[in-house]
């Protein structure tokens, strides 16, 4: 429509059809339609006639053909502001256009809208429909996300040279398309093919390639371009028909491992399948795995993913409880063993028999349940039937551990119930004592197959400077919470290392029967049953030498 119709009518009438009822004497009823306006669009309808009558609206000419005639309508200057505005390679600024023009920029910012205009009505023309109709076939081929090379290799098959202006004019029709990289796209085609990639990896893990595939056709990739993504944007590994995420992570190489076994398996079994440029070691890729909540145990040595939905293995105690809960409240034993072992095939019978028995649980006639609040506590052991224990007053207890590797490396270490109790700690409590620039921490868990147990000792070992072969002598003074500690060398002699003991200058038969909660007479049998020998040797020369003195 000619633009001093546009103004008269632009508002009434958008097409040829609005106007086909109306006759000259209508139009001249509308404000600012004079004689020269209505004579101007007769004009122009008939010449839009004329196009559609002619043979280029009619016979197809080729895109290469179609696409330079369209271009030969616009002026230089027309090129140079598209060119820079909206089709061309890269985008230019006003300002940049107007230097090239040698005008001011003004012009060009007022006659861009003009020219915008001028070409959408040409991509209109009849005389151009083959290049819309191209533009269509030309985006149909190439999808909203592809390679480079195809839209080279799409561009070469209509006979139009790539990075040419009538190539980017096309690309803009049909898109419009611009470069991302080595890839080209229509608006949000990289963000939607990035979408459905990680919506498919975070649903299914490792989804198979056709789902992958199907995925990304469904953001508006063709098949071709969909496997090239595929392969070359994703951190993938194709395994057995399928794709895992593969990324320099460990993390993300463990979920791979797992997912393209689909079994559970051992840490080095995983740690030998994510490659040697991955910095792990078993101990560290274990932590990482307990970190991680996308993975689980499955039993005692073998890992998962928690996407599997298979049972959690939590230790033989957890397992434990878990049957007897899912049993109502109690199961017969050999019941129960056998669904532990069914279930967690690396759990040996003799773990499972000895967790059975720990205090967390009660088996009468064959039947388990767990232990309740008004169920009796099994008797505990006096002190003195643990080797190297004494008292030393109402509120200290003296204890003697050997220093071994396990403790100087940081373990934790059993400890009788006896010297537990005599801590004051309760099944299923526990208790902190602060020592010379360390605390130590005395638990007594009802799950624990060794009873209580004494945390780490490494800190006390250094304070004293104690070495493999020593032992470390801790003196507990419970009502404090506190403790002192001493170390024994293997070649102190037996009368200082008892002193040590007990924590007194003088040894006499009343000390070490103190000591000892026994009577003097029991004093040697009592060291020698708990296997303190030579202890008990020198206390016999004590009981000896005061029976002497008191016969005296």
């Amino acid at each position: 429509m000619p633009v001093r119709a546009r103004t008269a009518f632009g508002a009434e009438f958008s097409t040829w059809g609005d106007i086909a009822g109306e006759t000259v004497q209508s139009l001249l009823s509308y404000p600012y339609a004079g004689d020269a306006t209505v004579l101007a669009l007769v004009d122009a309808a008939e010449d839009t006639v004329k196009r559609y009558r002619m043979p280029a609206a009619i016979t197809r000419v080729g895109a290469a053909a179609a696409t330079q005639r369209l271009f030969d309508e616009l002026g230089e200057a027309d090129r140079l502001m598209l060119s820079g505005r909206l089709f061309g390679a890269q985008q230019c600024t006003i300002q940049d256009i107007a230097e090239q023009l040698g005008v001011h920029w003004a012009w060009v910012s007022r006659n861009l809208p003009r020219v915008q205009a001028r070409f959408a009505e040409l991509l209109t023309d009849p005389a151009h429909r083959e290049v819309g109709e191209c533009a269509r076939e030309l985006a149909g081929q190439l999808g909203s996300y592809t390679p480079a090379r195809a839209v080279t290799a799409a561009l070469r098959q209509r006979g139009i040279k790539p990075g040419s202006e009538v190539a980017h004019m096309l690309l803009y029709v049909a898109g419009p398309y611009t470069p991302a990289g080595d890839w080209w796209q229509t608006a949000g085609g990289q963000e939607r093919a990035a979408a459905a990639a990680d919506a498919v990896f975070a649903r299914y893990g490792a989804p198979p390639a056709a789902q992958l595939h199907q995925a990304l056709e469904q953001s508006g990739m063709t098949p071709a371009s969909a496997a090239a993504y595929a392969s070359s944007h994703v951190q993938v590994k194709r395994y057995g028909g399928k794709y895992v995420p593969w990324g320099d992570t460990a993390a993300v190489r463990a979920a791979a491992v797992l997912h393209m076994r689909g079994t559970p398996a051992t840490i080095d079994e995983i740690l030998s399948a994510i490659g040697s440029d991955i910095d792990q070691t078993e101990g560290s890729l274990k932590t990482l795995l307990y970190k991680d909540n996308r993975f689980i145990r499955t039993s005692r040595r073998r890992w998962g993913l928690r996407v599997w939905d298979v049972e959690e293995y939590s230790g033989i105690a957890a397992a434990i409880g878990t049957r007897i809960d899912r049993a109502g409240g109690s199961i017969r034993v050999d019941e129960l063993t056998a669904d532990v072992l069914t279930s967690f095939p690396d759990v040996a019978e003799a773990s499972v028999f000895s967790y059975t028995h720990t205090l967390a649980f009660i088996i009468k006639d064959g039947i388990i349940r767990r232990r309740k609040a008004g169920d009796r506590w099994p008797k505990v052991p006096d002190l003195n039937s643990v080797r190297g224990a004494f008292r030393n007053g109402d509120n200290e207890i003296r204890l003697s551990i050997p220093v071994e590797r396990e403790l100087l490396r940081g373990s934790g270490l059993a400890l009788p119930v006896a010297a537990a109790t005599a801590l004051g700690i309760k099944p299923s409590g526990d208790r902190q004592f602060a020592g010379p620039q360390c605390i130590v921490r005395v638990t007594w868990p009802l799950t624990s197959t060794h009873g209580a147990r004494v945390g780490s000792l490494r800190d006390a070992a250094g304070v004293v400077s104690a070495k493999d072969g020593d032992t470390l002598l801790l003196a507990f003074d419970t009502r404090a919470r506190t403790f002192g500690v001493e170390v024994i060398h293997p070649d102190t002699p037996i009368g200082q290392r008892m002193r040590r003991h007990l924590g007194h200058r003088d040894v006499t038969d009343t000390v070490l029967s103190e000591a000892l909660d026994c009577n003097p007479g029991d004093i040697e049998r009592v060291l020698r049953r708990r296997g303190d020998d030579a202890l008990a040797d020198y206390a016999r020369t004590v009981l000896r030498r005061g029976q002497a003195n008191r016969s005296a």
